[in-house]
């Protein structure tokens, strides 16, 4: 079943870092409550801007080309956001951002994955099963921390590696309020929920290749 979502898109110009009177165009869009910037290819004086009708003003030809360009923008933005929703209930505007750029499941994140899961899933899993892909969620996020320095890490680059590596941290954790080291068999069930977020992704195409394939 699918859930209504709504989705705008918007223009404006930042002034930031600039004191010469003008300011760059940027697209936001915004999903639901989610939002992200899209910084555009042009420079305007802030005086020609309308910021109601979100345009530039005016007739000249600088004014027809950019406002022409607005509106392919807005157009293909739009078209993007439909592709998304044409394979999955759950968007988020760094998605559509993604897809405008053709880098789609480059830029989506573990974070964004696990949000696409517990959306998709609250429904279908009990109270109990939705907790354990929230502890995995925080040992998924402290190992990135650790092991790359990041607070997330992109799907697309998910391998082997990532994966053996993952497995090795779990082995060497003592969960909280514990005195003794993750189990085998809790370090592989975290694993296993690892590997049904990954065939999701997969799913939604936003991974080309499994990175379990050389698992066992």
């Amino acid at each position: 079943m699918r859930t209504r979502s709504t989705f705008s898109i918007s223009f404006w110009i930042s002034t930031a870092r600039r004191v010469d009177g003008t300011g760059k165009i940027y697209a936001r869009i915004t999903v639901d409550s989610q939002r992200t910037n899209l910084s555009l290819k042009y420079t305007i004086p802030t005086e020609i801007w309308d910021r109601k009708g979100s345009r530039v003003l005016g007739h000249t030809k600088e004014a027809r080309e950019i406002n022409t360009y607005l509106m392919e923008v807005e157009t293909e933005l739009f078209q993007c956001y439909r592709e998304l929703r044409s394979k999955s209930h759950y968007v988020t505007p760094q998605m559509v951002k993604a897809h405008y750029f053709g880098e789609d499941g480059s830029n989506i994140k573990i974070k964004t994955l696990f949000e696409h899961h517990n959306v998709n899933c609250v429904h279908n899993l009990c109270k109990a099963t939705l907790r354990h892909y929230r502890t995995k969620q925080n040992y998924l996020l402290k190992y990135i921390n650790e092991q790359y320095k990041s607070d997330d890490y992109p799907i697309s680059q998910l391998d082997h590696n990532f994966i053996v590596g993952f497995e090795t941290f779990l082995r060497k954790l003592y969960p909280r309020h514990k005195h003794e080291k993750l189990s085998n068999n809790g370090a592989m069930k975290h694993i296993q929920r690892l590997r049904k977020m990954t065939r999701m992704a997969l799913d939604n195409e936003w991974i080309d290749r499994d990175p379990f394939r050389r698992s066992k």
